[in-house]
Parts: C-alpha cells; structure tokens; sequence
C-alpha cells in the first residue's frame, strides 16, 4: 500500500482580514494550515508554537514587519522559510538578502503562491512574476 505524502504545514500572517481568508481558503486543499494571524507579533508566537514547515508574511503589519518577525524568529534559531507577500515597490532581491526564499507580489497571488510555497519548502528561491521586475 503507498503512503500518503504529508501535506506541508503553512502558517499564514497578514493583516488585512480579507486577503488573509482568501488565501487560507486558496491553500486550504493542497496545505496543512496550522494558522492564521494578524501581526507580526502573533506571526512569531504562532511559528514558534506551530512549527509550520512554511511561513507566508505579509511585507506590511502592524507590531512587527514580516522582515522583522523574520529577523527575531532567526536570532532565535528558527530557520523556517518564508514567502514574502508585498504590494509595495522595494526590490524583491533586498528581501531575499534578509532571508525570505520566496517573494510573491500581491498582483500574482492567486496565479503564483502555491508554486512559492512549495518552491521555499524545498530550500530554492522563487520571485513572481511582478517581483523579478521590481
């Protein structure tokens, strides 16, 4: 009889509580979701009690950036990976030289965060389409 492979566990963090709904709902058959939060500081918390094979943050919220959650969560000797979601015009590479493994623009989210989750759990680097031209 062939095992199952077991579905990667994702933590979700943004806080916009629309968007993030709508990308627990998009994720919610092909992940394990172990949580969704709304700042930074849940971000961290959550990880560290969940730990989720993928961390999805949002660039933007409050308490504490997806960068800074990124940096405490390091010094702390985590080295979950993170997909970086952001709507803003910094480069995508800056954030990669902090440690984020996937960079997904907020306008190809739909059409790239799955091949971004899967892309940061196997240990490779992935930038969406409007990432690459930032």
């Amino acid at each position: 009889m062939r095992k199952t492979p077991r579905k990667l566990r994702v933590l979700v963090a943004d806080d916009n509580e629309l968007l993030r709904e709508a990308i627990v709902q998009n994720l919610a058959d092909r992940f394990e979701l172990v949580g969704a939060v709304s700042n930074g500081r849940e971000l961290v918390e959550a990880t560290l009690l969940h730990n989720p094979d993928v961390v999805i943050s949002d660039a933007s919220m409050p308490l504490l950036t997806g960068a800074g959650a990124l940096k405490l969560l390091r010094s702390s000797g985590q080295r979950v990976p993170f997909v970086l979601l952001t709507a803003e015009a910094c480069g995508a590479r800056a954030w990669c030289e902090l440690g984020m493994l996937a960079v997904v623009d907020k306008r190809d989210l739909y059409d790239e965060l799955v091949a971004a989750v899967e892309s940061a759990a196997a240990g490779t680097m992935y930038l969406s389409r409007h990432a690459r031209e930032r």
